[in-house]
């Protein structure tokens, strides 16, 4: 009996920090008053990501993905409208944009031209790196499942928050 409730201590104490929403990545508005935030939350092998963008007191959550481990996240605001990538890894990639004046989600390939300059411009990612991946700075940003990816790498270095 006593082996169990240890058991149950430990496996409570190491998952505290994983039953709280933890930022992997956040960009705030050129303007100062919003902030978009990819949070993760999770305990043992279950990680749930989430999308936020937070307006003063107000969040609206914009995407959430499950088994989702956080390897690269990026955003690129263009006035009242966000545009985030991120590879997960388990769940795949998550594309989205909000328009915050609208306070809905739009159509992410009206604003992915900028969000993928955004990429190469931050990571100074060169052009053999590019043609190496198709000219797609989402598949260079994209961890392959097997060794080594420049964008996750670069990533990590940048928010060292989760060790791989």
């Amino acid at each position: 009996m006593r082996q169990a409730i240890f058991l149950l201590a430990l496996l409570l104490t190491a998952c505290a920090g994983g039953l709280t929403w933890k930022d992997a990545y956040s960009s705030r508005s050129p303007d100062g008053k919003s902030t978009v935030r990819v949070q993760v939350k999770g305990c043992l092998a279950d990680c749930t990501t989430k999308i936020v963008i937070e307006q003063g007191w107000h969040t609206t959550e914009i995407a959430r993905r499950y088994d989702c481990a956080v390897f690269f996240a990026h955003a690129k605001w263009s006035g009242n409208t966000v545009a985030v990538f991120i590879d997960g890894t388990y769940c795949g990639t998550v594309k989205v944009a909000y328009d915050l004046a609208s306070g809905h989600v739009i159509t992410f390939d009206a604003v992915a031209a900028d969000l993928q300059a955004s990429i190469i411009h931050d990571y100074n990612v060169s052009a053999d790196e590019l043609r190496a991946h198709g000219g797609d700075v989402f598949k260079w940003a994209t961890y392959p499942g097997t060794c080594c990816s420049r964008g996750s790498d670069e990533f990590r270095k940048r928010y060292p928050l989760f060790k791989h």
